[in-house]
């Protein structure tokens, strides 16, 4: 993201690759963008009439979100802007980890802050036993506590951690580490899938606003510009543009004037980002971090002034057990028109697609029906995910089992035939960029070890009854969370899983076995669903009240499945024997045992 080498600057000397050793990392912009923060945030809350708790909540939320800010900003320039010999590297990191710490502080003072708003006063004796039963057993207090040990625990690796890679695995760690504070997005009462898009929503808007305004203001205070026409730079600002009014709609009309006004301050500020965030302008970035810092603290101080709205009465069983009522009969204008906004997906996709696009660009001649390949599966993807499988998923058991599967196998073999590896290693990038940076986390040994086809299948059928076998479903249907993880937990697994056995370093047979054995495994699967007697999760699937036979429509789909299943197990199993069958012809003719 930054530019080690400008003409405007002094040179540096040899071996600094554009940062001296002992050049100091000022603080000038990090501390004035905290300060307009906190300011925003505390009068914004003390002129709509907040008492002192209520102040200092926001304040220690600003801290927090600047925090996120902070480390991952760093973490981004560093993994894609600071060459491994330049001497501001581990200051940069010391600094991530030191954000991280403050990150985890401000994460346990807003808990305490929480129990402070219901608890008994400081002095009666239920008040220690009441703080550890609320972050033990009280959903928010709990998710609190969780985001602060994950933010003490980076900060520890953090301290540790130089290399290229362990850089690239933090910053998705980092963003892990946001899923806590998101968490705290909904209202009280809103439905699953409103609890979907607004956690979603939230989360894009924390992972953008924050490694935006921490890169903006990481870059202002080691001196050193913007790379023009940094594609990483222009979609996260684009993403800060978008996301900022994610919140404000996911709200439905219910936004306060204090959140719209900061949401149009960030907005304001990606939309600059994008006009010029490839340009070397000090006093432009500078305009960007103010907005952004007021933005961010009136967001804060409309989250923690936001009224509690009145929860509608829930007569349906579907209602009582989703938050709302049932969906249309599926049919099949309801399954194309069926529409459940997930924007966490919906930006992923779009950043599959224009990852490869960009990549693409420096591979002339690349296939084009690799190019659609790969397209149609980031469409299928962002389909299962915003479509009607999100829509359905939660309250029809086949919508759910074919949703996971098309994600486990259909998806990622479409995906495959985009040969994402063989992409990034013939484009024309340097291994400092991020196509350079994402081929070696794929080449890594870890990846590796898990990325054979028996491994890999095993972790695929263990993964499955998991999810169907145990109490995981329940958590997979009853709560935003469970369905956004089972959806990333499956479409990993599968990605691993079709890799390991398209792997062409892998011996053929191997893969026709392993390939084999899941065929057969799925079949099995089916049966066993098909013929059983006993329904999966009769207390929700069996109670959502469409008027029909819950088992037959059990039977009917573990049909559906294994179909959906072994068409893309019977492609990789065809693979494997053709090339097998390949091999050994090279091998009996003359003279090309050792091709």
């Amino acid at each position: 993201m930054i530019s080690a080498g400008h003409p405007d600057r002094r040179r540096s000397a040899p071996g600094t690759a554009g940062g001296s050793a002992s050049a100091p990392v000022r603080v000038a912009w990090p501390a004035v963008t905290t300060v307009l923060g906190l300011a925003a945030a505390v009068g914004a809350v003390t002129t709509a009439g907040g008492a002192a708790l209520l102040v200092t909540r926001a304040a220690v939320l600003v801290v927090l979100v600047l925090s996120v800010a902070a480390v991952l900003g760093i973490l981004v320039l560093v993994a894609f802007g600071v060459s491994a010999d330049d001497g501001r590297r581990g200051r940069l990191l010391d600094l991530a980890a030191g954000a991280a710490a403050l990150w985890a502080v401000a994460s346990a003072v807003t808990a305490v802050l929480l129990y402070l708003g219901e608890a008994p006063s400081g002095s009666s004796a239920a008040f220690g036993p009441g703080l550890v039963s609320f972050v033990l057993d009280v959903e928010t207090g709990r998710s609190w506590l969780i985001g602060a040990v994950a933010a003490a625990l980076l900060s520890a690796v953090l301290v540790a951690v130089r290399s290229a890679r362990g850089v690239a695995v933090l910053l998705m760690l980092s963003a892990a580490a946001v899923i806590p504070v998101a968490l705290q997005s909904p209202a009280p009462g809103d439905s699953i899938a409103a609890q979907r898009t607004v956690i979603a929503a939230g989360l894009v808007q924390l992972l953008a606003l924050g490694a935006w305004t921490g890169e903006l203001a990481t870059a202002q205070a080691i001196g050193a510009p913007i790379r023009r026409g940094s594609a990483l730079a222009c979609f996260l600002a684009v993403l800060v543009a978008v996301g900022a009014a994610l919140p404000v709609l996911a709200a439905d009309g219910a936004a306060s004037p204090m959140a719209m006004v900061g949401a149009a301050a960030v907005g304001v500020a990606g939309v600059l980002g994008v006009l010029g965030g490839g340009r070397r302008l000090p006093a432009f970035r500078g305009a960007q971090l103010v907005l952004l810092a007021v933005g961010t603290g009136l967001g804060a101080a409309a989250a923690v002034t936001r009224g509690v709205p009145p929860v509608p009465a829930r007569s349906t069983p579907a209602a009582i057990l989703t938050g709302e009522p049932l969906p249309p009969r599926p049919g099949l204008f309801a399954l194309l028109g069926a529409w459940q906004p997930d924007p966490l997906w919906l930006v992923v996709c779009v950043a599959l697609l224009a990852g490869y696009a960009l990549i693409a660009r420096t591979s002339p001649g690349w296939p084009a029906l690799r190019s659609c390949s790969w397209v149609v599966g980031v469409l299928l993807l962002a389909w299962l995910t915003n479509g009607a499988p999100a829509v359905y998923q939660e309250v029809l058991f086949g919508a759910h089992l074919m949703e996971h599967v098309a994600l486990l196998l259909v998806v990622p073999l479409l995906l495959a035939g985009g040969a994402p590896r063989r992409l990034l290693a013939s484009s024309r990038t340097g291994s400092g960029s991020a196509a350079g940076g994402m081929s070696a986390l794929l080449d890594s040994r870890a990846l590796r070890a898990v990325a054979r086809p028996a491994p890999a299948a095993a972790v695929a059928t263990v993964a499955l009854i998991a999810l169907y076998g145990s109490g995981v479903l329940r958590w997979t249907v009853d709560g935003a969370v469970g369905a956004e993880a089972s959806s990333a937990a499956c479409l990993a697994v599968g990605a691993v899983l079709v890799q390991a056995l398209i792997e062409p370093s892998v011996s053929g047979r191997r893969t026709i076995g392993v390939a084999a054995v899941l065929l057969a495994v799925e079949s099995g699967g089916a049966v066993a669903l098909a013929v059983g007697s006993s329904l999966l999760l009769p207390d929700w699937f069996g109670a959502m009240g469409w008027g029909t036979d819950a088992l037959a429509a059990q039977r009917g789909a573990a049909l559906g499945s294994w179909i959906l299943a072994a068409v893309p197990t019977l492609l990789l199993l065809l693979r494997a024997l053709r090339t097998s069958r390949t091999a050994g012809s090279s091998l009996a003719r003359p003279g090309t045992a050792s091709a």
